[in-house]
């Protein structure tokens, strides 16, 4: 009969040993295990992240873009925005379909953003549109207004200020050019009426160039050339008017208180001309007034000849010489008077009145009138 084996103390501490290094083997295996599992998922988490992060800075740059073409298309006539954003609309969402377009989803994501550049064409963007087409609009009138300035046509360039100022009416612009048109227009009306009244007083009527002399000085005060034109032709209106006073009724000459007044008045003429030389014209330079003067001299040289004048009549006769006197009935009277017309008068009771308008000049030094009233009533 065999002996049982019976296992020695020592070897079933080894044992147990062995056993414990296997299992702290294996635990140590399965951490390991673990750990790279999470290390993996960690990975994979930031690896989505990254992908959508950059998904996002695509999305980005292309709503930037969406942006950049609406800015662009508010430089474009109004008539034509709609068929533009369609163009750049169905543009884009191709080019979005081909370089992003991965699934359905995306499909809506890129129709939801189109829908978006659709709306930011609103009534504020509208608005800007009108408002930089105003401002070109206004830019043309006001450089329409500065041709005609720079022309001298300032009739044009008011009517264009006028509707630039009915596109902005508080631009500080349309009161600078305003008061340059004004000044133009002033400037061109001055010399309208500068040289009419040149004109006229080159013709020597004074009256008139002194009604447009005072036109200009209601317009600048302070010309001094106008001034001085305007007292020079006041000065020869003065000498014009007294001299017609005698050129147009010579006969009251055979006044002698008239007649003495117009030989004053003829000297303090030249009086005035030979002391005022400085301010006048040379008399070369005034033809008709110094024809004037030769006539107004001739009148008065004619005024100062006597000439006999006898009256006959047949002593029944009342005889009466306008502006000369009264000389009742005679047979005959001699008489030194003037040259001119005398209106002669006789008068008879019983008869009708003689008259008679007697023209006497220095031709005929003695003249002899009959006055008798034979007609009876």
């Amino acid at each position: 009969m065999n002996k049982p084996h019976i296992k020695s103390p020592s070897s079933s501490i080894y044992a147990l040993k062995k056993e414990q290094a296997d299992n702290t083997i294996y635990n140590n295996k399965k951490s390991n295990s673990i750990t790279l599992i999470l290390i993996g998922i960690i990975i994979c988490l930031i690896l989505i992240i990254f992908t959508l992060l950059m998904k996002s800075v695509n999305n980005v740059e292309y709503k930037k873009n969406e942006q950049i073409n609406i800015i662009a298309i508010k430089s474009k006539p109004i008539d034509v925005i709609n068929n533009k954003i369609k163009t750049e609309i169905i543009t884009n969402k191709t080019i979005q379909e081909k370089s992003f377009l991965t699934n359905s989803d995306d499909k809506i994501e890129i129709s939801e953003e189109i829908k978006i550049v659709e709306e930011s064409i609103n009534q504020e963007e509208i608005d800007k549109l009108k408002n930089k087409t105003l401002d070109i609009n206004f830019n043309n009138k006001i450089n329409e207004v500065l041709i005609n300035i720079e022309n001298h046509k300032y009739d044009l360039a008011r009517k264009n200020l006028d509707e630039a100022n009915k596109l902005k009416s508080n631009e500080i612009i349309i009161d600078e050019l305003d008061q340059r048109i004004e000044a133009g227009s002033q400037q061109v009306k001055l010399n309208r009426l500068i040289k009419k009244s040149q004109y006229e007083e080159n013709n020597e009527n004074w009256t008139s160039a002194i009604n447009y002399y005072n036109k200009i000085l209601q317009i600048d005060s302070n010309m001094s050339s106008i001034l001085v034109n305007k007292k020079r032709s006041l000065i020869y209106q003065n000498i014009d008017q007294n001299l017609n006073k005698v050129l147009n009724k010579p006969e009251r000459l055979q006044n002698d208180k008239v007649f003495e007044g117009a030989k004053q008045l003829l000297q303090s003429v030249k009086v005035e001309m030979r002391e005022k030389k400085n301010l006048l014209y040379p008399i070369q330079k005034t033809p008709k007034l110094n024809s004037k003067i030769i006539k107004v001299e001739s009148i008065i040289n004619q005024a100062s000849i006597p000439i006999t004048v006898t009256i006959v009549s047949d002593n029944l006769t009342e005889i009466n010489i306008y502006k000369v006197g009264k000389f009742g009935k005679l047979i005959e009277k001699s008489l030194i008077l003037r040259s001119g017309s005398y209106t002669i008068v006789g008068s008879r009771s019983g008869y009708r009145d003689y008259r008679k308008i007697l023209k006497i000049d220095t031709k005929n030094p003695s003249i002899i009138v009959r006055v008798e009233c034979r007609e009876a009533i």
